[in-house]
């Protein structure tokens, strides 16, 4: 009858072993599903990668009790579960740093030459010099113009000495403007992805020839564009 009742509380604790193992597995499980998206994201290659991860597995050391192998299996799920709830974390922190570099302005707006750089220039209307809140970038008229960054249409239309002029907000601070437009083709409050064509070259506004004037803010300020080309 003793026996009985022991086999019995045996085969109980048995299962319960076998139910935290499950559990373990799913976790493990779950960690290595975070850690290949997190690989993906990040284009990181490791070189263990193409080596398979090994479940705990095998029979258990005879020598112990089942109160030990119970509680080694109860902190090696909760290891599993806390690593796998920080790789989450940095999954969700990649994924804003390159949601954030998307709207960062990282390209050329059109194909060409910078002509005109940032800063103080001499007015090629005569008259001295003048402060240049953007570049100037030469290229044949017609040419299209790209969004630099994905972001939202906020201007689309004539503004004085811009001629036909796009301005995108990006977010994140960012701002872009392409100025002397001879052919808008966006409206205002599209939203456009990086590289898409907003616009195509021409000479409008206060222009001496077929070119982008093309600005960068951040926080508000006109900052030097060049940094931000490729």
């Amino acid at each position: 009858m003793q026996l009985r009742a022991a086999n019995a509380r045996q085969a109980r604790q048995i299962r319960a072993l076998s139910q935290q193992a499950a559990d373990l597995d799913k976790e493990l499980a779950a960690v290595a599903e975070v850690e290949a998206k997190l690989r993906q994201e990040t284009r990181l290659l490791s070189p263990e990668a193409g080596k398979k991860q090994e479940s705990p597995g095998g029979l258990p050391n005879r020598t112990l009790s089942v109160e030990v192998l119970s509680r080694s299996l109860k902190m090696q799920s909760e290891r599993a579960g806390v690593l796998r709830r920080s790789l989450t974390g940095l999954v969700d922190d990649v994924e804003r740093y390159q949601k954030k570099m998307a709207h960062r302005p990282n390209m050329w707006p059109v194909n060409g030459r910078i002509t005109s750089s940032f800063g103080s220039r001499r007015s090629p209307f005569g008259g001295g010099y003048e402060v240049h809140e953007g570049i100037d970038i030469a290229a044949p008229y017609g040419s299209p113009v790209r969004a630099t960054a994905d972001g939202r249409v906020v201007f689309a239309g004539w503004r004085s000495g811009y001629g036909r002029l796009v301005i995108l907000d990006h977010g994140y601070g960012y701002r872009t403007a392409y100025g002397h437009n001879s052919r808008i083709q966006v409206r205002v409050g599209q939203e456009v992805k990086g590289n898409s064509v907003i616009a195509y070259v021409g000479s409008t506004g206060r222009s001496t020839g077929p070119h982008v004037h093309y600005e960068v803010w951040f926080q508000g300020k006109k900052v030097n564009p060049v940094p931000y080309l490729p």
